[in-house]
């Protein structure tokens, strides 16, 4: 339906274009008739002078003040006695009346005719058989600058850009297999990483299966390397630990020792005290044996505190093996959820691409057979408040002295990509 219409619409305005160049080149008599003349005389009153244009002055009884004065790009002209003067946007009769008042407080009595002799050229660029300069005439509108232009030039150009853009487009398509077959690949390794399983993934039905092999071969290169830094780590971490369970066993029996030694240097001591009491035994020899019950618990305290440390150092690395698990998993679970939405994106996209060729394959064919064609698009662009815009202007708009028409065709992968987003 949107082909059709852009057909009809094109069919349409060649025949405008062509029908206008008709007449403009074959039909100059009948065009000036009465009816054309009078239409003629009105647009001509009702012009608004603009920058570039020329005008003619003529003050009767007064060859001083009369002359072709242009109007300069802010739209003035500079005039005998009265200096600058804003003309723009001002119709002749307008400007003759102006003046002819300021005129009448230095010269009584004055008549001034003013006419427009030469108008500001307008330009034609674009999507045109001749661009280029033409000669404005008021009353002008967009479709005949177009006729005088020639029409549409041939459209080889945009059929080859469309037909190399489609290429492009497959390139694309066949490129953003290979990306989904990527991230789905990475998607199942990190699901193997996260759930400690073998990576596994089936290449039945690719359609390039060496290029497919070699990214199942980069995503198992990555997973056993993974793996081996993963079990080297906790082989570090289990080796540390059986020498913190060897250091905490000979710290045990150490400790043992220690507590056996206090037991009997205290009952040493406490036989001592009771024989110095009966006054068999000096003073000086309990004291000695005193000291070494003191020393003895010293070192029985000392040797609990490396133990305590020791079984402090095994309880870490259990908690240091544990989190390398669970550092792994997080990992992995957070890169799977990135590729999730990337896949996600990817086949979107892909499924939008496909579309789009399917659509510019059948467009393509059709143009080529000349049966659609797309509608040009008319933009003019003219000074505004001191700037230069461009504004999109339609086929029976006037266009203005000094105007740039911009004639443009739209390639058919543009019409196609346009139809389809206005379907999303």
């Amino acid at each position: 339906m949107m082909e059709r219409s852009v057909l009809t619409r094109f069919s349409v305005l060649q025949t405008k274009a062509w029908t206008m160049a008709l007449a403009l080149t074959f039909c100059g008599p009948v065009m000036h008739g009465a009816v054309a003349q009078a239409a003629t005389n009105l647009a001509v009153q009702e012009y608004k002078v603009g920058a570039g244009d020329v005008l003619s002055i003529t003050v009767y009884g007064d060859a001083g003040l009369t002359g072709q004065f242009p109007v300069s790009a802010d739209g003035t002209i500079g005039y005998p006695i009265l200096g600058t003067v804003d003309v723009l946007d001002k119709t002749a009769p307008d400007i003759a009346e102006l003046l002819r008042v300021s005129l009448v407080e230095h010269i009584a009595n004055l008549s001034v005719a003013v006419a427009v002799t030469e108008y500001a050229p307008v330009f034609v660029i674009g999507d045109v058989r001749n661009s280029g300069r033409y000669q404005f005439r008021p009353g002008m509108i967009a479709l005949e600058l177009f006729a005088l232009s020639g029409g549409l030039r041939e459209a080889t150009d945009k059929t080859m850009s469309s037909e190399l853009q489609l290429m492009v487009m497959r390139q694309e398509y066949v490129d953003g297999n290979l990306q989904v077959l990527a991230q789905d690949v990475k998607r199942a390794r990190l699901e193997a990483e996260l759930n400690d399983g073998p990576f596994v993934y089936d290449l039945n039905g690719q359609a390039d299966p060496a290029t497919a092999d070699e990214i199942v071969q980069a995503e198992r290169r990555l997973y056993e390397l993974s793996v081996a830094q993963m079990e080297t780590e906790k082989r570090s971490l289990i080796r540390q630990k059986a020498n913190f369970a060897e250091e905490i066993k000979t710290l045990e029996q150490s400790t043992a020792l220690r507590a056996t030694e206090l037991k009997l240097v205290t009952e040493q001591a406490d036989a001592s005290a009771s024989l110095v009491s009966k006054g068999l035994v000096v003073k000086a020899e309990l004291r000695d044996q005193q000291r070494q019950v003191s020393a003895a618990n010293r070192d029985l305290l000392e040797a609990g505190a490396y133990l305590a440390r020791a079984r402090q150092n095994e309880s870490e690395i259990d908690q240091r093996i544990l989190s390398l698990v669970l550092n792994r998993h997080s990992l992995a679970a957070k890169d799977l959820r990135e590729v999730n939405i990337d896949l996600v994106r990817l086949r979107r996209r892909m499924a939008f691409n496909l579309e789009a060729i399917s659509r510019m394959s059948s467009a393509a064919r059709r143009a080529s057979l000349g049966e659609i064609k797309a509608a040009p698009v008319f933009t003019v662009v003219r000074p505004v408040n001191g700037a230069y815009q461009e504004s999109v202007l339609q086929e029976t708009d006037p266009v203005r002295g000094g105007d740039i028409l911009r004639i443009t065709v739209p390639q058919v992968s543009d019409m196609v990509i346009g139809s389809l987003q206005h379907t999303d």
